[in-house]
């Protein structure tokens, strides 16, 4: 393995990252590849030496549309009680009524893979000589090794059905493959042979039930119908044909002439009033009624109707005196005189129609009486013949139904259909079921590379985890004073803040003590100081920027690049551990509750806040982490114009506005572009939102902020945001951190983490 990639980065990182473990493992695939192929071989080895298993399978149909040829009942089928009686089914193949005629029928009570082998020939001569009592025993002793054989014959069989289809597979295991299809074949026709004995077991049960059931309800039969036959001769309830009894007869008939009679009344008093009425208002042709029904009558109306139509022609012509208009009226009135006595004549007999009409429904009525008094003196004997009548009927029509039935039955006896057949039986397998060799050294390839895999990284964790431990007890005396006593400081003041950093760095001895930064505490009165961060030229990091001095961008780019390629030395190695205790608290504050947003600010200008910025985002990148870059400082704008000078982009939304250095490994996107240098910076919701949206696809986001008092509490910067930082020059930190600064900072950050970062020696 190499040494480079074995190596732990610097800061408080995991031992092994992704792209270290890729380089391991690459640098250590023989190995690998080597305990694969053992993994492999072994299994070869004993795929091999395993006992290859056999598996044959029949498919039965158990169809439950079949109908017995006697059972002519059309019933409606539920299917979830079908589904449950294949369910059932399955249970009784592999059940021991099943299972035991094959065992018989194979004797695999002597197969040596089922049975405990046979005592016949030359041992059973033998054991018969030395214990010839036990023969007493050879009943017991075959029932025994019958149950053994029975339990291993249901072990190497698998019952199961097809999905939520009629169809159940019977599978049988053995060592040979002729063997398991005869046993999966033979277990199959034991089933079809159970069925039909069942079924002809039933139908004998079912015929010889129906006989002795037949005597008793012929008996009953005799007994109904004599019961109904004595009470009729004892009440006179005798039937005439099918038109029920004498006397129901007699009152249907009465009633019937009865209602005709009324009828024929009814019309008589209509015709008779009609006549009389006539006869009162005085008879006049013209106003005769059709009720009149005479033909007599409707002969002297027609000539009634000549004569008036005579006369009255030839009053038009004639003088009232003239002979023939005299002649024509004189004969007018003969004819309606004729049928005035023709009425007179009606109406008598129809007085006598009426007589005789009212004489009939008076004789029918009373008749009528007669009847319903002596239909009622029989209701009590009605009621109980029919009682009688319905139990003899009752029984008649289950003795012809019993004796229907057991008709066909004895002619069908022997007539039975099971509804189970094999729709696919099983054949002698070509391979075996088990092992599986190509599956087992598959997966003993891939359990081989992960144990490989695994025991190249835990061999390499193992040695990076004893170096560490190694190098912390050779630490000096004074290191381990130091380091006790950063881990629990006292409260210090803004001064001795400032001035410990500084005296940490200026020890070559220690190079990596600066690192050792207490845990921030939001809300405590005095501002920490996170790290220091030396000038890497003689500009100075706290008056430049990264448009204005290239130098300095080129020298912070240099120094990280050695550090984390572990050759930093002098004023790039003190940088390096300085930008690194920024990234160790952010590591930090990650996994305590996932924060990855730095916003960088200062109380005025000219305290290296972008440089800082700048080097905190090309230090992230240089630890392989996904970095965005923000600018969002309208004074400076250094970020803007030294990375993102295109005008094209400054229209376009935010998303689009991101840019990818692929020279410094980071992303870029410039909030303040496009907007007035004197007005104070104001980001939208919509750009808070999208920035919000963007700086979660990234691993870091380190914010280039406007100055301190252009933000406040509720500023959409400082809500994006889980840490912010405030530059300070180490020249003008004294002047700047008073205590306005810290209540002016612990205001704005709130519960946020919070603290200086010291710029320039």
């Amino acid at each position: 393995m190499e040494t480079s990639s074995a190596t732990p980065r610097k800061g408080n990182q995991n031992l092994l990252d992704a792209l270290e473990l890729f380089s391991i493992l690459r640098a250590r695939l023989k190995f690998v590849l080597l305990v694969a192929l053992l993994f492999v071989i072994a299994s070869v080895g004993i795929s091999l030496m395993l006992t290859p298993v056999f598996t044959a399978t029949t498919a039965v149909l158990i169809d439950p549309t079949v109908q017995q040829p006697f059972d002519t009942q059309q019933q409606s089928r539920n299917p979830l009680v079908d589904s449950l009686a294949i369910d059932s089914q399955v249970a009784v193949i592999r059940s021991a009524t099943i299972l035991r005629p094959v065992i018989r029928s194979e004797d695999l009570v002597n197969d040596p893979e089922f049975g405990t082998g046979g005592t016949s020939g030359l041992v059973g001569l033998i054991l018969n000589a030395i214990k010839p009592g036990a023969a007493k025993d050879t009943d017991s002793g075959v029932q025994l090794a019958e149950d053994k054989t029975l339990k291993a014959l249901a072990e190497a069989t698998t019952v199961k059905r097809d999905g939520q289809t009629f169809i159940i597979t019977i599978s049988v295991d053995s060592k040979d493959p002729a063997k398991a299809a005869r046993l999966s074949r033979a277990i199959a026709e034991s089933y079809l042979s159970d069925q039909r004995r069942q079924l002809e077991n039933a139908s004998s049960q079912v015929s010889s039930q129906i006989d002795d059931r037949l005597i008793g309800l012929r008996e009953r039969l005799r007994l109904a119908e004599d019961k109904v036959q004595e009470f009729r001769a004892q009440n006179n309830l005798q039937v005439v044909g099918e038109g029920g009894l004498v006397t129901q007869q007699d009152l249907s008939g009465v009633n019937t002439s009865l209602i005709e009679a009324r009828a024929a009344l009814a019309a008589a008093q209509a015709k008779n009033a009609e006549i009389q009425r006539l006869l009162r208002q005085g008879v006049d042709a013209e106003s005769i009624s059709d009720a009149i029904n005479s033909t007599t009558i409707s002969r002297l109306r027609e000539q009634y109707s000549d004569a008036a139509r005579t006369a009255a022609n030839l009053s038009a012509d004639l003088l009232p005196s003239h002979p023939n208009l005299v002649r024509a009226r004189s004969q007018l009135a003969q004819i309606q005189q004729l049928i005035r006595d023709e009425v007179a004549r009606i109406g008598e007999s129809a007085k006598i129609e009426l007589k005789v009409a009212q004489d009939r429904v008076t004789n029918l009525q009373q008749q009528l009486d007669t009847t319903r008094t002596l239909t009622n003196a029989d209701d009590a004997a009605r009621i109980r013949l029919r009682e009688l009548e319905t139990e003899a009927a009752a029984t008649r029509t289950l003795y012809e139904t019993a004796l229907a039935r057991a008709k066909q039955i004895s002619e069908l006896d022997q007539v039975v259909i099971p509804d189970a057949r094999i729709i696919s039986p099983a054949v002698t397998p070509e391979s075996p079921s088990w092992p599986k060799k190509t599956l087992i050294v598959a997966l003993a390839a891939i359990l081989g590379t992960l144990v490989g895999a695994c025991l190249v990284i835990a061999g390499t964790a193992f040695r990076l985890l004893k170096q560490r431990l190694f190098s912390e007890i050779e630490e000096t005396p004074e290191e381990q004073a130091l380091t006790v006593q950063q881990a629990a400081p006292p409260p210090l003041s803004v001064s001795a803040e400032a001035e410990a950093p500084a005296q940490i760095a200026s020890d070559p001895v220690k190079p990596s003590l600066p690192r050792a930064s207490r845990r921030i505490k939001p809300g405590i009165p005095n501002l920490t100081t996170l790290s220091s961060i030396p000038r890497l030229t003689e500009t100075g990091i706290s008056h430049n920027s990264v448009g204005r001095l290239g130098e300095e961008v080129e020298a912070i780019r240099h120094a990280l690049d050695l550090f984390y390629a572990d050759q930093a030395t002098g004023k790039d190695a003190e940088f390096g551990e300085a930008i690194e205790a920024v990234h160790e608290r952010i590591d930090q504050l990650a996994e305590e509750s996932d924060a990855r947003v730095a916003l960088l600010t200062a109380p005025v200008t000219g305290q290296g806040q972008t440089l800082s910025a700048f080097a905190i985002a090309v230090a992230g990148a240089c630890r392989g982490l996904k970095v965005l870059l923000v600018d969002a400082d309208p004074l400076q704008r250094d970020l803007t114009r030294g990375l993102d000078a295109g005008v094209s982009r400054r229209l376009q939304p935010l998303a689009n506005r991101v840019r990818e250095d692929k020279e410094l490994g980071l992303s870029f996107v410039s909030l303040i572009a496009g907007q007035p240098r004197h007005k104070p910076f104001e980001l939208s919701g919509q750009a808070t939102r999208e920035l919000a949206e963007i700086a979660r696809d990234h691993d870091l986001t380190v914010i280039d902020g406007p100055l301190l008092r252009d933000l406040t509490s509720d500023a959409p910067l400082v809500a994006v945001s889980d840490l912010i930082l405030i530059s300070l020059a180490k020249d003008n930190r004294e002047a700047l951190a008073t205590q306005e600064l810290t209540e002016t900072l612990g205001k704005l950050a709130g519960d946020r983490p919070h603290a200086v970062l010291q710029t320039g020696d």
